[in-house]
């Protein structure tokens, strides 16, 4: 499969980083929008300079990086509403529905979980 959305980088990185204790995410509001800063560290591991090395072929890249570090740290700006994400409120309010219609029908959407008791969401595109 090809990672063409932040969501699937993220997952990717995720499963294939050695060292899951050198991600850390921190979801901010700028500009009115919840924002991913998602901070990687390679700690040395060729494994993990691999997997930079293919993101920074990517659009990901182009899209989403904001910082390299000497010693392997980088750091990266995801704005989910980009890709159409919105909190479950917001979309509501556009959508003119209830949060209750939503969680009772998490299939037909795409989630990401920002916090306990905060989440994004955009309607599942169509299978092709």
């Amino acid at each position: 499969m090809s990672k063409q959305t932040a969501v699937e980088w993220l997952s990717y990185i995720k499963n294939k980083w050695s060292h899951s204790d050198a991600i850390k995410e921190d979801y901010i509001i700028e500009d009115s929008k919840h924002v991913l800063i998602l901070s990687i560290s390679t700690v040395g591991m060729t494994c993990n300079e691999k997997i930079i090395k293919k993101i920074q072929k990517s659009f990901f890249w182009l899209k989403y990086w904001y910082q390299t570090k000497r010693g392997g740290h980088y750091t990266f700006k995801i704005d989910f509403s980009s890709e159409g994400y919105m909190l479950v409120s917001e979309y509501c309010k556009v959508n003119n529905c209830y949060n209750q219609l939503i969680y009772k029908s998490p299939h037909f959407y795409d989630w990401i979980h920002i916090s306990k008791n905060k989440k994004l969401i955009r309607k599942k595109e169509p299978k092709k």
